[in-house]
């Protein structure tokens, strides 16, 4: 496992989508490189963490060796829950968030929002609620880091029918980690949504 001097970290990875555009088809099953991506990033969190949860909606893809599964507490609110339940269930302050269809995440992403959380710590004192990549001016709320701190902001939102974990990072001290210059961060972002961009990168390796 990585040394995370900084912090203690669990991980999540948010699998409870429904899949819709790409046909149905739960996407953490879906392989690349000989593995799926639900065990690419678990093998990359275990890099850094010793405590994975697996968030489900209202259907269930099974269990995983090493990993806890956390069912939504408000099923049907989107990645938003998912994000409630892993913050609800976590044993460290801080949780390191991936969406089952980033399959390219690597524990070297984690540690640069890692490091830069840190660097914000020794210049303000206090380590940031939350830490989302930037990629062309646009947050990556689905592989960032979220605090214990967060979870009634989460919850309250969920309240008020606010379903947009972006909703909560503006809400909290969060730091915006820009990656553009960083080509071999920027590309680990790329997330997979349809047949057709499943196709494109079958041939790549994890």
């Amino acid at each position: 496992m990585l040394q995370v001097k900084r912090i203690a970290v669990d991980a999540l990875i948010l699998a409870g989508g429904k899949n819709l555009r790409m046909r149905g088809n739960y996407k953490g099953d879906l392989k690349a490189g000989g593995e799926t991506f639900a065990d690419h990033l678990i093998r990359e969190m275990k890099k850094i963490s010793d405590h994975i949860y697996l968030s489900y909606g209202a259907v269930s893809h099974g269990e995983k060796e090493g990993c806890t599964v956390v069912r939504d507490i408000h099923p049907g609110c989107g990645p938003v829950s998912g994000l409630e339940a892993g913050l609800t269930f976590c044993c460290s302050e801080y949780l390191l968030a991936a969406a089952c269809d980033m399959p390219f995440l690597r524990a070297e992403f984690y540690e640069l929002l890692l490091d830069r959380g840190a660097e914000e710590a020794e210049k303000t004192g206090l380590f940031p609620d939350c830490i989302v990549p930037l990629l062309h001016g646009r947050p990556d709320v689905l592989a960032a880091v979220y605090s214990k701190r967060m979870l009634p902001v989460i919850r309250r939102l969920i309240r008020q029918g606010i379903y947009k974990p972006r909703a909560a990072a503006e809400q909290v001290n969060t730091l915006y980690v820009p990656l553009d210059g960083l080509p071999e961060y920027a590309t680990m972002l790329q997330n997979i949504n349809t047949p057709e961009e499943y196709s494109k990168i079958t041939e790549r390796s994890l």
